[in-house]
């Protein structure tokens, strides 16, 4: 099932520089929420070489056998290595995908700024597309109050239509890319950055998630010749069912707040501290402990490996984001999952393997 790839390079400007068709090598990984990376080696007598600058853009076009090509992987050109192989040298170029601009800026107002650095009751794309906007699009001057100008040019937002969950977020001076991923665990969504003109991106949220639902149709099973080696695990011993959550004052003017889980009993308590005292808000003291529970549940894990056959293949049945079921052979229960990241490697003799990494859907 041998596909065929292609490279374009770009200038700073979108102007195409270079397509490479014969790569030595290549390996890119794509993750929802996270900028994904890709490493190339090509010949070391490429005449592009001795052009290409920092954040060059590098996009990976790939064609599975009998179909059309696609755009698996846009990003810009940051290291590169060089490598005597027997007689030919060889460069290895390293570019990580265009997400990596969200981690350039930071949450860069002062603490509880209304609707900058502290939102109060509202849905998760209106609170990250706000971050975004005034860290990274258009609206991120210093004369709307952030710190340091920090507009990115050709970065824009995507529309608002207010979608996710209802809830207070608290982010003053947070990496910009990690605080939108934590708010996506928590908001009921996930969120792209998507390359659309030459030097040009739009920031976009996707509420539920990034791929289409495919769970009716796309099965991994032992029967189905498309799973091999599952490992299914309950883990219990970082359980929480309790989080005392300490907000602003101190000692008994401190705001305190108890988080407990819905199975929660006297005979049933696990219980932890959170501090959050850059919290303004009750509910938000109670979003920072609902989180800090999710994250220490009873951990119901199910692992496999994915084969690619010629009914279940990536880039044609499915791709990142998609929610695709999967039968467990152990307790055959059935699990709505996500395609959470996706890994290409393409070596010297053509042969490619393909990784793909699935995880529980929490609507499950």
């Amino acid at each position: 099932m041998r596909s065929d790839y292609r490279i374009n390079l770009s200038d700073k400007d979108g102007v195409l520089q270079a397509v490479i068709t014969d790569p030595i090598s290549l390996t890119y990984s794509s993750t929802v929420n996270a900028p994904g990376i890709l490493v190339t080696e090509i010949r070391g007598n490429h005449p592009i070489l001795s052009a290409i600058a920092e954040n060059w853009l590098i996009e990976v076009y790939r064609r599975p056998k009998g179909h059309a090509w696609r755009k698996e992987f846009s990003g810009f050109y940051q290291d590169i290595d060089w490598i005597q192989q027997d007689v030919a040298p060889r460069a290895s170029l390293t570019a990580n995908g265009i997400m990596v601009m969200l981690a350039w800026r930071v949450s860069g107002y002062t603490a509880n700024m209304a609707n900058r650095t502290a939102f109060t009751n509202k849905p998760a794309e209106t609170i990250a597309k706000t971050l975004v906007e005034y860290n990274a699009g258009p609206s991120a001057t210093v004369a709307n109050g952030r710190e340091l100008d920090g507009v990115i040019p050709g970065l824009s937002v995507e529309t608002n239509h207010a979608t996710g969950k209802v809830m207070d977020w608290f982010c003053a001076w947070q990496n910009l890319l990690e605080t939108l991923q934590k708010l996506a665990e928590s908001g009921g969504g996930d969120f792209d950055l998507v390359k659309t003109g030459a030097a040009a991106y739009e920031f976009r949220w996707y509420d539920n998630q990034l791929g289409i639902d495919r769970s009716a149709d796309v099965v991994f099973s032992l029967q189905r010749g498309n799973m091999a080696n599952p490992r299914y695990r309950e883990r219990r011993s970082s359980r929480l069912t309790s989080v005392i959550v300490g907000g602003k004052g101190e000692e008994e003017e401190r705001e305190i707040v108890i988080v407990q889980s819905d199975d929660f009993s006297e005979t049933d308590n696990y219980e932890a501290f959170l501090g959050a005292t850059d919290v303004e808000t009750e509910a938000g003291l109670i979003n920072r402990g609902q989180a800090k529970l999710a994250e220490n549940q009873i951990s119901k894990e199910f692992f496999f490996t994915v084969l690619q056959t010629e009914a279940s293949k990536y880039g044609v049945h499915y791709d990142l984001g998609d929610l695709v079921s999967a039968i467990n052979p152990f307790n055959n229960e059935v699990y709505k999952m996500q395609v959470k990241s996706v890994s290409v490697s393409l070596d010297e003799a053509g042969q490619e393997t393909t990784y793909i990494e699935l995880k529980r859907w929490a609507d499950v």
